[in-house]
């Protein structure tokens, strides 16, 4: 899990903890119990998201910055730097100057899946308004994709400067009450090191009645549609 420095108006990344569900309660014993399904494919589904990064080049700076003034990129690092506005000095790269941001409230829809199946998460990385043809996705399902998805997509408004005057608490992300499997397409294995599927005692299992879709005339070559 994330730990965040909310002190100032941007919050900062202070690093990373973990814990183990073993010390919690014995996994055995959970393995056994009715609930195990759910909570492993909820537990694969959340590992498995991919996740945003609201980064503008202002943030990329201030974190190379953190990590010594030899990092900070300039404009004579590279051909075309300046260009980009990269500054001529490691000194006009400040802790404390001030970056966009973003609204924490444009979020994605939790339970938006694509016409072809496909959570929002997925978009991320990938363009939302000229994938490519091969996916097969219609205008009118891209617009929803981009109805939807807003922060998947990349499409929340950058406000600068920035209106906040304290950091915002961290958006919080809903859980959803069925697995993922069950309702779109994921992909890779789950905890357990076995293939993603609808559990046999889920509610539902909408994938079971889906209609196929071709794979042979959609390549997923990005890493980010194929996960989930």
């Amino acid at each position: 899990m994330p730990m965040y420095d909310r002190t100032s108006a941007s919050h900062a990344l202070l690093g990373v903890s973990c814990l183990d569900v073993n010390l919690i309660a014995d996994v055995d014993e959970m393995q056994g119990q009715r609930g195990w399904n759910f909570f492993k494919c909820q537990a694969s589904d959340n590992t498995k998201m991919c996740r945003p990064l609201d980064l503008m080049e202002c943030h990329r700076q201030r974190i190379r910055l953190a990590y010594s003034n030899e990092s900070v990129c300039l404009s004579s690092d590279w051909s075309g730097a300046a260009a980009m506005g990269f500054p001529d000095t490691a000194a006009e790269v400040t802790e404390d100057m001030e970056c966009a941001c973003q609204d924490q409230s444009c979020q994605d829809e939790p339970g938006f899946i694509d016409e072809l199946n496909y959570f929002c998460d997925t978009w991320i990385g990938d363009d939302c308004v000229d994938p490519n043809p091969v996916w097969g996705y219609s205008q009118a399902g891209l617009r929803e994709v981009r109805e939807n998805c807003k922060r998947s997509c990349g499409l929340c408004e950058w406000k600068d400067p920035c209106p906040r005057t304290s950091s915002e608490e961290c958006p919080v992300i809903p859980v959803m009450p069925e697995c993922r499997a069950c309702l779109g397409k994921v992909s890779g294995v789950d905890i357990e090191g076995v293939p993603m599927a609808c559990p046999p005692d889920a509610p539902r299992d909408l994938m079971s009645t889906a209609t196929p879709t071709s794979t042979c005339c959609m390549p997923r070559g990005h890493s980010s549609r194929g996960a989930g």
